[in-house]
């Protein structure tokens, strides 16, 4: 089973997102941003988080901008962003800013008192071993700054080839779980059945003691609410005597209670094989 995307409009199942929007322009006639009002903006999604004015719409994947300029931007974080703080490594002192931009600029205005750039004192103090090579390729990649760090690809196509491999482990993982909840159901469906053998064996070790000297098997007698297994007779060439000796046969052939139906003979067939 594929990971793929949906079309709301007709239900087409899409294998990739520029095939959605492809299919949503081609045949509905109807622009991206409007498919993405329509059917998957949330609400006061398109608005500006500072001042409420309308954003600029990026595709169908990422929806609307948060802000509408870049203004708006840096007074909403200003006005919203948790208050930062960091020792440096360097000499000890600790550097603090009331939101993420504050405090990035302090710090890298105190990394030029000792003469390193963000990257120098990431690379000597921050830096992950595994850090600075592109997961798909082992290629450097590119250095953003010291709270983030550096890229995880090298290129666009080493970030679409992580992506992809990232939806195969995601299927193979579905794949795995709908494996084993399919084999658990299948012992617990062999469990019953076993079950349910040892049951009638439990029940009817009469009646298969008598099939086994060649007797007639069991007869199965409707009780309404269950059906019973009668015991209480014997077996001999072929006719059926009660406990007082007197033969039942013919009688219980022509009890209206008598179960003669296909099904229960192929029952007491699995059963007494």
């Amino acid at each position: 089973m594929k990971l793929t995307y949906k079309c709301k409009e007709c239900g087409l199942d899409i294998l990739t997102n520029n095939g959605l929007v492809s299919h949503i322009v081609n045949y509905h006639k109807i622009k991206p941003e409007e498919y993405y009002e329509k059917y998957i903006a949330q609400e006061g999604e398109g608005k500006c988080l500072y001042c409420g004015n309308k954003t600029t719409f990026i595709d169908l994947k990422h929806g609307y901008k948060k802000y509408c300029s870049f203004t708006c931007r840096n007074k909403w974080i200003g006005e919203h962003d948790e208050k930062m703080s960091m020792k440096c490594e360097e000499c000890g002192f600790t550097i603090e800013g009331p939101n993420k931009n504050s405090f990035s600029q302090k710090f890298v205005y105190h990394l030029k008192t000792h003469g390193l750039t963000q990257k120098e004192y990431y690379d000597k103090y921050l830096k992950k071993p595994e850090e600075g090579k592109c997961v798909v390729c082992g290629k450097p990649t590119s250095y953003y700054n010291f709270l983030q760090g550096y890229a995880k690809n090298c290129s666009g196509i080493c970030a679409a080839q992580a992506v992809k491999a990232k939806e195969i482990a995601e299927e193979r993982k579905f794949q795995e779980e709908q494996r084993i909840i399919k084999q658990t159901k299948e012992e617990e469906y062999k469990n019953y059945v076993q079950e349910l053998k040892d049951r009638v064996h439990q029940f009817d070790w009469e009646g298969e003691r008598n099939s086994w000297l060649g007797g007639t098997k069991p007869r199965f007698i409707n009780t309404k609410d269950n059906l019973i297994t009668d015991n209480s007779m014997s077996y001999i060439d072929g006719q059926e005597y009660s406990a007082e000796g007197q033969c039942v046969t013919e009688h219980y052939k022509e009890h209206s209670n008598i179960v003669e139906t296909e099904e229960f003979k192929d029952f007491n067939n699995i059963f007494w094989l």
